[in-house]
């Protein structure tokens, strides 16, 4: 099961090499990555946080019930 990954900040992807801000390009792919992590919910339909979870989702993952966008808790 895919596994969405958490959004943080990643200096250490060569995209950001040199980079120490959030500024220019590094904020531009910080910003594409969030959407990319979002659009990647849309694949993943669950009834509730149960069954995400049943399916190896953690918390923090997304997921969406008939179209509504929902974070896996505890």
């Amino acid at each position: 099961m895919a596994q969405l990954k958490k959004v943080k900040q990643k200096f250490e992807d060569p995209a950001y090499k040199g980079k120490d801000n959030t500024t220019g390009l590094a904020k531009l792919l910080h910003v594409n990555e969030v959407i990319s992590w979002v659009r990647g919910a849309a694949d993943l339909e669950y009834a509730d946080n149960t069954a995400a979870k049943t399916a190896g989702l953690v918390k923090g993952d997304l997921y969406h019930t008939a179209g509504s966008l929902k974070i896996v808790i505890d």
